[in-house]
């Protein structure tokens, strides 16, 4: 018998639900599934219509992002950009300010590149088909089922992580549970899936993953499905938790500065392809491995020449390094970021070009904003956290108020 074959055999022994082959179980477990839906569900916005653009800017936002958090931001990305057209016709940095705080900003770019896909080669009427949907910027296999499972009630299967968890855990092989592929998840979804209500059984198998079929001390007792499930009748269900294995944070020690000059002060942009993509923010170093050599705890900043030397050679800027303002924590991935920030004045009489070069790699450009113009600029969100701190210092502090604090538009560049 060959490997796969024992795969399958291991998997339809002994009462395993197999739903390729006993058709009648497979229907039970889709009424049950969708009975229990009905029942508990819990209500979003995204899930009142069938709006093609409003389910395929939902489905955007809650990839890598928690349901409860996208609700607002839904709500005000819509509320702005309203359908296909509006959004294609949006500068891309009012995309990203109406993106900000989501994060993993590919994602904004990405939506608002297809938006303009779809009004110049679809009329602003987006797609009702698999392939065409696919290639689209940013839409893969599983966005492209949700908007035709949603939208268009088509039976189109999908695989996220919730719907990813509690197949694995329901369909698992009792002699090797954690080894079950994407594609064996994919074709099994695809023959679970009914023919009609393929929308509402859809947003069951998520429900249930995210309410009951939990990566840790999942609810077995409370799911409607359990006697379907490979791992909760073998006792192995936390065995396949769908968990990745996580790796120990790193530690990162930044410096940010504040660079003043006259009323304004100085931001880049954040290059393409790296963090925070296309997303302004203040000029940053990183001193984890000076702070790593000298054993420095209590004060880890460098001393005030080695920074302003470190922005002279990455900005080719004389500044006066000032004092400290602000000291946070994030966290970003796998690392775990100590950010110190300082405020700085322009030290020489010398012209100041209009647009520093930065020369350091990560940034693409440099502008000189007003302080009330970061309120109209897409940040990162460490960068909106310094510019509000800024912002209170210099209107709390005397004489460190700038000249004046009046909106002057940053310079957008595409």
């Amino acid at each position: 018998m060959c490997r796969a074959d024992k795969r399958t055999a291991s998997r339809t022994h002994a009462g395993a639900f197999d739903p390729a082959s006993d058709g009648r179980r497979r229907a039970a477990f889709q009424r049950r599934l969708i009975a229990w839906f009905r029942r508990h569900a819990r209500s979003f916005p995204w899930r009142e219509t069938r709006d093609p653009y409003a389910i395929w800017v939902s489905e955007v936002m809650l990839q890598q992002t928690q349901t409860a958090a996208v609700e607002p931001f839904f709500r005000r990305f819509l509320a702005r950009f309203p359908d296909v057209a509006t959004l294609a016709a949006a500068h891309p940095d009012e995309v990203l300010r109406h993106w900000e705080g989501l994060g993993y900003y590919r994602r904004a770019r990405s939506l608002h590149a297809a938006a303009r896909q779809i009004v110049a080669l679809h009329g602003g009427r987006i797609p009702d088909d698999p392939e065409t949907l696919q290639s689209l910027p940013g839409i893969g296999r599983y966005t492209a089922g949700a908007i035709l499972s949603f939208a268009f009630d088509r039976p189109a299967p999908i695989l996220e992580a919730n719907s990813r968890r509690v197949l694995r855990r329901l369909l698992a092989d009792p002699e090797r549970p954690n080894d079950t592929t994407d594609s064996f998840l994919w074709q099994s979804a695809e023959r679970l899936l009914p023919s009609r209500q393929a929308a509402v059984y859809n947003q069951a198998l998520m429900e249930l993953g995210g309410l009951v079929c939990l990566a840790r001390h999942p609810r077995c007792r409370d799911c409607p499905v359990h006697d379907y499930c490979n791992t909760y009748r073998l006792g192995i269900q936390n065995e396949v938790a769908g968990i990745s294995s996580t790796t120990r944070p790193t530690a990162v020690q930044e410096l940010a500065i504040a660079i003043r000059q006259r009323r304004a002060v100085l931001l880049l942009r954040r290059a393409e392809g790296g963090r925070w993509a296309g997303m302004w923010d203040f000029p940053r170093l990183d001193i984890t491995q000076e702070v790593a050599r000298a054993g420095r705890r209590s004060n880890p900043t460098p001393p005030a020449d080695r920074v302003e030397e470190s922005v002279r050679r990455s900005l080719g800027l004389p500044i006066r390094l000032g004092p400290h303002f602000l000291r946070f924590r994030h966290a970003v991935t796998r690392f775990r970021i100590t950010v110190d920030c300082f405020l700085a004045e322009v030290s020489s009489a010398e012209t100041i070009p209009a647009g520093p070069k930065p020369t350091e790699p990560g940034w693409s450009e440099a502008a000189w904003l007003e302080p009330s113009s970061l309120e109209d600029i897409p940040l990162s969100s460490p960068g909106r956290r310094i510019a509000a701190a800024l912002l209170t210092h210099w209107q709390t502090t005397p004489g460190e108020t700038p000249e004046r604090l009046v909106a002057s538009p940053p310079r957008r560049t595409r």
